[in-house]
């Protein structure tokens, strides 16, 4: 059963899409698995864990609780050919701008 996209899963996908950084034509479950207050400091370690693979740690990741107006998502999908990736994406929401992908990375 597939779950609704929402319009926040529109822009990602859009800017997925856009990046066409791994040829990649259609994003298919699209799943969050860490939505945070975002810290420059704290993205090598995020992107650690998603380079190692560990979904569960990413999942875990508390980090800086406070709040700043700016939010990281780490975001899992498939492309056309059921691969798997992670994405990451920033949003702020004082700024008013769409969610913006930060990178992708093949698992």
């Amino acid at each position: 059963m597939s779950r609704e996209v929402n319009l926040y899963d529109e822009y990602v996908i859009k800017n997925i899409l856009a990046t066409n950084q791994f040829n990649i034509e259609a994003v298919n479950n699209l799943e969050s698995l860490k939505s945070k207050p975002f810290f420059k400091e704290e993205y090598p370690i995020i992107e650690n864990l998603i380079k190692v693979g560990d979904i569960e740690a990413i999942k875990a990741f508390s980090g800086n609780g406070l709040c700043t107006g700016d939010y990281i998502d780490v975001m899992l999908f498939n492309n056309e050919r059921e691969k798997k990736y992670i994405v990451t994406v920033y949003d702020n929401d004082l700024l008013g701008q769409d969610p913006q992908v930060i990178d992708i990375y093949k698992l």
